[in-house]
């Protein structure tokens, strides 16, 4: 028999699955359901006294009222799974999907668009791709592989920091429909106000393929997981190299040559000054002015050692300077 915990996430996780189907939906709006709106009359919630204390019962009746506008929200796991909010004097539903596995998140997204098919439902346009992109990411092997992977390493929270980062790398990498640098960077912004600044490098690491297949984050996560036992300190670790980024340099639009060659020259420096090994350091630049940049920072980089291994890297998208910092050896 399954226990109370199981039982009340399935039974929130089809409530979650019927609010869904229920939606005479019109517009999508950053991730809102929006629908003709009458009101929720019905009690929403109740508190009961449990054994271990207050314990929160949704209605699972809430289809009675099928024109209720229903929010689909990413808040984080602190915030209920349901919550009634008010916009513009309106009540409105909100759905957390943050407050659900990562099974029962998907379960629940699964039924997005089918519904939306089954019931001749029409995203607008400008959401039709952020939906599409989710789904594909759902179903993407490459994406699968890698969190299954790095479940046996990271936190819940930088799971799905890393799943929604691996689903801007898709938008990014398809090549059947361009995605605006602006939307990318809209993403992105909305993903450091979730998950404050270490969203901005996971999704760099993500597109630049250090969480692929012997990408080296996983040869990093080995070396953690042989230097300790205890999962919360590797987890501090990781999110220390997210922040501190030890084996790249991004060149960023406001970037000059001599701060991309002092961050390069510490790296090289230090590269072996931690619990686990950096193989190689990475200077990563993109569009035309920052690749100038790197250009100039290299050729200052070099004055500074005697050898400097490097192997240059360049595609349509990206210029990489992929330095050896074993053998580097300073002036």
């Amino acid at each position: 028999m399954a226990d109370s915990g199981e039982e009340e996430n399935a039974n929130l996780v089809q409530t979650a699955i019927r609010l869904i189907r229920s939606e005479q939906v019109i517009a999508v709006k950053d991730r809102a359901f929006e629908v003709a709106k009458r009101g929720f009359r019905a009690v929403f919630s109740i508190t009961i006294s449990a054994d271990e204390g207050p314990k929160t019962v949704y209605n699972q009746d809430i289809l009675e009222h099928p024109e209720q506008e229903i929010m689909i929200v990413e808040k984080g796991e602190s915030v209920e799974p349901f919550q009634k909010i008010e916009i513009d004097g309106e009540t409105v539903i909100e759905l957390n999907l943050d407050s659900f596995t990562e099974e029962a998140k998907r379960e629940i997204l699964d039924e997005i668009i089918p519904t939306e098919a089954d019931q001749e439902r029409f995203l607008k346009h400008e959401q039709e791709e952020e939906f599409e992109v989710a789904e594909q990411a759902r179903k993407d092997e490459k994406t699968n592989e890698i969190l299954d992977y790095f479940s046996s390493y990271l936190s819940s929270r930088q799971l799905k920091l890393l799943r929604r980062s691996q689903s801007i790398r898709i938008a990014w990498e398809r090549e059947d429909r361009y995605t605006p640098r602006q939307k990318m960077q809209k993403w992105k912004n909305d993903l450091k106000q979730q998950f404050d600044d270490s969203a901005h490098n996971v999704s760099n690491f993500c597109s630049s393929g250090y969480y692929d297949e012997g990408g080296i984050l996983r040869h990093i996560m080995e070396d953690l997981s042989s230097e300790y036992e205890d999962p919360e300190r590797i987890q501090e670790e990781y999110e220390e190299i997210v922040l501190q980024h030890p084996f790249v340099v991004y060149v960023g639009r406001y970037d000059t040559p001599e701060r991309v060659k002092e961050r390069a020259r510490t790296r090289i420096l230090e590269y072996d000054s931690h619990v686990y090994t950096i193989p190689y350091i990475d200077i990563r630049a993109q569009g035309q002015d920052n690749r100038q940049t790197a250009e100039q920072a290299l050729e200052r980089l070099k004055g500074e050692f005697a050898d400097l291994p490097i192997e240059p890297i360049e595609d349509d998208r990206e210029l990489i300077y992929r330095i050896d910092p074993e053998n580097a050896e300073p002036s």
